[in-house]
């Protein structure tokens, strides 16, 4: 049995892929374009792995979050089926910091998606 380490995912608005670069470092691939620097925490839900994927000075930061569900596929290459959730955080941001802000200062949406997960040799 193998561990995924590899997720291509779907949504109504995106397309995610999670894994890692020729490195070993992980990335996120954001409908097309691919996102270096991701954190990944493990948490309770899971592994959630994050990217800035947006940032516009003085207005606002969006931070993509993927919960990544471990995975345990078949050793002959099968790959397995994924539903998850993406999760979008919009950070409001002024010219002299967050605490300019006026009411709330993350926003989130929710998006769910689902595909395949699978093991890649790196």
């Amino acid at each position: 049995m193998q561990s995924a380490n590899r997720y291509e995912l779907k949504g109504k608005k995106s397309a995610i892929t999670f894994g890692q670069n020729f490195a070993g470092l992980p990335s996120i691939t954001y409908n097309g374009k691919v996102f270096h620097g991701v954190s990944v925490e493990k948490t309770a839900a899971g592994v959630v792995a994050s990217a800035t994927i947006e940032v516009v000075p003085d207005l606002h930061t969006k931070e993509l979050s993927v919960l990544i569900p471990p995975v345990h596929l078949k050793d002959n290459g099968e790959k397995g089926s994924v539903k998850t959730l993406a999760i979008f955080s919009t950070h409001r941001t002024s010219s002299i910091g967050s605490n300019a802000v006026l009411g709330q200062v993350i926003e989130y949406e929710v998006e769910e998606v689902s595909g395949t997960a699978s093991f890649v040799m790196s």
